[in-house]
């Protein structure tokens, strides 16, 4: 095993190499693709090496070892004559076709073994469309490549396995993956939830709103809602069992405010880089984009939480049990440091996104040796340790990116991507309505099973220019595709971190899953309200139409909210709880949606005070004082 931690180390040494440019720096040349090629390498191994497991056949057991080694030999090849396959690429030699193909089959086999059948079936059905579709009728029918020249393309064109969305990966994400590693390692994920437990504990629904609070700030640069809730939840889903929420409660609200945590700016799960790069924008773009959404998706989870405990009668945690927040702060204010390095970083210094992350493990380790956490000092294993995870946690990210970019291969290839546009296009008749349904419901089935980024990178290829073909403001597209890819996480059959989170709980899976998606329920509404009123992302043609549309949609889901559980200040009787969902659907429509709209806002404002008005006046006091 030591040669496995090896290559973990190796994996994520050679990335922070080519992030602060250590090859011309020492006089050495190299291309891009030499460097990927091997990191791929790498991370295919040690999947292969993952089913290296006792319980196989001895047989199968070498067979893995043998394909791992294959793996590494493979690409090290590659990339050592990678300056002959870019000049002789276009002559299509039977021998460089053999071992580009090769690497197509080592990755799409690792794929199948990291992210399942579903991914699976869809790359290999994108390799099988460029080798025979034209045999397919028209309109489906394409040229015929030939066997060599797609192997070719897509194995050793920087446009296929060896392009952005694995340099994106390699370059930027590896790196923010190691800071979040570190953090863990360091103390800071314990720190992190000791300090929302000192602000949010002694509040009613206090251990909820712990565990949302303690998610979203750790969630930015974990990269992986699963991994958040089994960083967090093992804290905080017992505190929620202990206040009073039942265990498939406390499992669903980890898992939705650990998926929400792959939306918080500045990181976005690391996809802000990644959304950036695909639309060619400026990254603080893309963070002023994903600030109000983040907003109402967490806000309207502490709503619930909050009218839930007060429902319940549930009585916030004993005062004793409570961190000290000064204490908490004074032992742990230094983990905040390199997130002001990423800031300062970014928008200050301009600096890349990858050394703006090394600058950040370079503040953490310079803080975090001389103060610890609780009285704990790390050491160097702590950070070889932080290293060998992140090259384990990194490999799932580097083959599911290095398969996206076979699909991105094959649409540049086949010009399929423009036959894929027009048929969903077709198929929904043209509605930007139905398309955007169609595209929320692939996105879902798409998405499951796999990390922030390579649900973002997938998604984004196949059904981002379908969006913006019909008009949808890119920024929009991307964001809409990036919130249902994420909420595959918490919706059946494969809802990954609701189920983790119901391990942790001992509660059943299923019933999980369906509490994910009710806690959830915003989530699957923003991205269709930004997407009608883009002002929600900043893209408005001034800040009163921003502020506009943030109201109103604060206004809309805080009624339905109370709608729904039932309870404000005490329990709604079921006109007044029906008043405030229908008032608040009303007051959710954008006012620049239509000619209307506006009208109809005002009317559902109306609606939702009548609905509440039995919540407050003499009455309402009279009832208080005789509790």
């Amino acid at each position: 095993m030591y040669l496995k931690s090896l290559m973990q180390a190796s994996l994520v040494i050679a990335a922070v190499g080519w992030a602060l440019n250590v090859p011309s720096r020492l006089g050495l040349a190299f291309f891009t693709e030499q460097l990927l090629a091997v990191a791929l390498g790498l991370a295919v191994a040690l999947v292969f090496l993952d089913q290296d497991k006792p319980s196989r056949p001895v047989i199968a057991r070498w067979a893995f070892r043998a394909l791992a080694l294959a793996a590494v030999g493979l690409t090290i090849y590659i990339a050592s004559i990678f300056a002959t396959i870019s000049v002789q690429i276009a002559m299509r030699p039977l021998g460089l076709s053999m071992v580009t193909g090769t690497l197509i089959v080592f990755t799409v086999s690792a794929l199948y073994l990291t992210s399942g059948l579903g991914i699976f079936a869809v790359v290999t059905g994108f390799i099988a469309y460029a080798f025979f579709g034209y045999l397919l009728p028209e309109p489906f029918a394409i040229r015929e490549y030939g066997i060599p020249r797609v192997a070719l393309y897509l194995g050793g064109d920087p446009n296929g396995i060896l392009g952005a969305p694995l340099k994106v990966a390699i370059s930027i994400v590896l790196p923010y993956i190691l800071f979040g590693r570190l953090l863990v390692l360091f103390g800071g994920a314990t720190f992190f939830t000791d300090l929302a437990s000192s602000l949010m504990a002694r509040f009613r629904g206090g251990e909820a709103k712990v565990s949302i609070l303690a998610s979203a700030l750790f969630g930015t640069v974990s990269g992986s809602a699963v991994g958040n809730v089994v960083s967090t939840g093992v804290v905080t889903i017992p505190l929620m069992e202990r206040a009073g929420y039942r265990p498939r409660e406390a499992g669903a609200i980890e898992a939705v405010a650990s998926t929400g945590g792959q939306l918080m700016p500045p990181v976005l799960g690391a996809t802000a880089f990644l959304m950036a790069e695909f639309l060619a924008i400026p990254y603080s773009t893309v963070v002023a984009a994903s600030i109000i959404p983040c907003f109402l998706y967490f806000g309207s989870l502490f709503v619930q939480v909050d009218l839930l405990a007060g429902k319940r009668r549930l009585n916030a945690e004993a005062s004793q049990e409570i961190p000290n927040f000064g204490k908490t702060f004074a032992e742990g204010w230094h983990f905040l440091l390199p997130f002001g390095a990423i800031f300062f970083g970014l928008f200050q210094l301009n600096m890349r996104p990858e050394v703006a992350a090394l600058s950040a493990i370079v503040v953490l380790l310079a803080v975090g040796f001389f103060r610890g956490y609780r009285g704990k000092r790390p050491g160097l294993g702590t950070i070889v340790r932080g290293f060998v995870e992140t090259g384990d946690a990194s490999k799932e990210i580097l083959v599911i990116t290095a398969a996206a970019g076979i699909v991105i291969g094959v649409l540049n290839l086949t010009g399929i991507s423009f036959s894929i546009t027009q048929g969903l296009i077709s198929i929904t008749g043209g509605s930007v309505v139905l398309l955007l349904l169609a595209a929320a419901a692939l996105n879902i089935i798409l998405g499951m099973g796999m990390p922030t980024v390579g649900v973002y990178v997938l998604l984004a290829t196949l059904i981002g220019p379908p969006l913006v073909e019909v008009g949808i403001e890119p920024v929009a597209a991307h964001m809409f595709i990036l919130y249902f890819g994420l909420l595959s996480m918490v919706t059946p059959p494969v809802a990954l971190a609701s189920f983790a989170a119901a391990n942790i709980a001992k509660a059943d899976p299923w019933r999980t899953s369906w509490t994910s998606m009710r806690f959830a329920w915003v989530a699957y509404i923003v991205p269709f309200l930004f997407v009608a009123a883009p002002e929600l992302l900043m893209r408005g043609e001034s800040a009163l139409e921003t502020l506009h549309a943030s109201i109103s949609a604060v206004v809309g889901i805080f009624a339905v909210l109370v709608g729904a559980v039932g309870f404000l200040r005490r329990n709604l009787g079921y006109l007044s709880r029906l008043a405030c969902i229908a008032g608040g659907i009303a007051c959710m429509i954008p006012g620049s949606l239509f000619p209307m709209a506006i009208l109809v806002e005002a009317a559902g404002f109306i609606v939702v005070l009548l609905g509440l008005a039995g919540q407050f006046g003499p009455a309402a006091r009279a009832a208080d004082a005789k509790a």
